[in-house]
């Protein structure tokens, strides 16, 4: 709170909008099919974390003592994704980003899936999946949040950001929930399986996202040229 206090400027609040003007960013299908995958994107890591303990106790034994350490080291590698995927993002573009960050997350969960089929698994093996897994998972929120500000344009950006935030909250319960059924219904093994499945989801949506701002662009394209001939 002192580092904030000295470091960030005072600045004054924007006037209070309505409801109709906070959800004016969901108009746009491709902001919307972003946060959708926000959602999944969210739900399919929260759906491991939230479990991570017993998962790791029946595959490698793991105790709480041991989950402290993992916990600090799976922090540690968040931040370098988180990091990293600011870099890529000024380089490569948000989808691309995103698409690169789901790929390792999917990766991640499958070498988890595998060490389930195999435990006991030595943690040699399951420590990397996990630092995979948390850099990946922390790699998501910017480019998502990126590509929502270009979509919703500046006039909408306090707009955007915040249904982004919602987003993560939405894609962090519904996360829990769903691993807490798989749990009961499926068993532990189900879970880094279910993960991937929603994680493809989110890259699908991402995906749906990008091809409708093209084929806005496309139409609109289309119709300048056809005002142009009409006044010819």
């Amino acid at each position: 709170m002192v580092f904030l206090r000295v470091a960030v400027p005072d600045v004054a609040p924007p006037p209070a909008a309505g409801l109709g003007e906070r959800l004016r960013p969901l108009g746009r299908p491709a902001v919307m099919c972003v946060l959708l995958a926000a959602v999944a994107a969210v739900l399919s890591n929260l759906l491991m974390q939230t479990y991570l303990a017993p998962f790791l106790d029946e595959v490698a034994g793991v105790t709480p003592s041991g989950l402290g350490g993992l916990l600090i080291l799976t922090g540690i590698a968040g931040i370098v994704g988180g990091g990293f995927s600011g870099t890529l993002g000024d380089r490569f573009g948000p989808a691309r980003t995103f698409a690169l960050a789901v790929a390792v997350f999917i990766s991640a969960m499958a070498g988890l899936a595998v060490s389930w089929s195999l435990r006991p698994a030595h943690l040699a093996f399951v420590v990397p999946l996990l630092l995979l897994w948390s850099a990946a998972a922390w790699s998501v929120p910017l480019p998502v949040q990126t590509r929502v500000l270009a979509l919703a344009g500046p006039e909408s950006d306090p707009q955007a950001l915040a249904l982004s935030s919602s987003a993560v909250y939405v894609g962090a319960s519904l996360g829990a929930g769903l691993g807490g059924w798989l749990l009961g219904a499926a068993g532990l093994g189900s879970l880094p399986v279910a993960a991937a499945g929603c994680a493809l989801l989110a890259l699908a949506l991402f995906g749906l996202a990008e091809r409708t701002v093209a084929t806005t662009a496309s139409v609109n394209v289309r119709k300048g040229l056809g005002d142009r001939e009409a006044n010819v």
